[in-house]
């Protein structure tokens, strides 16, 4: 094989695959990444992947947490999770803010939903355990089983955040 060919060969498995965006991890107080999703169904996969220096400081951690932060500002973006690959394309959902399951499996053990789940369209955190290098993070625009009442059911617009923090603050 010649030597262009396996350059060739090498720079194609590099390129990151099409329509994921690399996700920055954002600093405390800084505003997150905008993010627009133009029209129903729509989504938009970000890979985060911890670098060589960030994975040799987590595993020191005692508890090493990957906070994400959806802020919608124009009609209902939804936020889930996976490290299998874009939930779109696929990839097994691991973590889903509100998910259908989550509520089933309260109803089934007895006890109410909480009542913040009922705000379709309002801000969405994810708290999630550090236990992959590699994450998949994916903006949905939610129009179903909601219907727009503010007429904002084409555009969806947010700003999104991924912290890296050791222990989780009491509150």
């Amino acid at each position: 094989m010649s030597i262009p060919s396996l350059q060739l060969i090498l720079a194609t498995l590099l390129l990151p695959a099409m329509g994921i965006e690399q996700l920055p991890l954002t600093m405390p107080g800084a505003p997150g990444i905008p993010g627009e999703l133009m029209g129903p169904g729509r989504s938009i996969c970000y890979n985060l992947t911890l670098s060589d220096k960030a994975v040799k400081e987590v595993v020191w951690w005692e508890q090493a947490k990957l906070i994400l932060r959806l802020e919608p500002c124009v009609g209902k973006p939804h936020l889930r999770v996976s490290v299998y690959g874009c939930p779109s394309e696929g990839g097994r959902v691991v973590w889903e803010y509100m998910s259908p399951k989550m509520k089933n499996d309260l109803i089934a053990q007895g006890k109410s939903v909480p009542t913040e789940w009922e705000w379709v369209g309002d801000v969405e955190s994810l708290t999630i355990e550090v236990t992959h290098r590699t994450y998949f993070i994916e903006v949905v625009h939610q129009m179903e089983p909601y219907p727009a009442i503010d007429g904002q059911n084409t555009v969806a617009k947010f700003r999104l955040e991924a912290h890296l923090i050791d222990k989780v603050p009491c509150v």
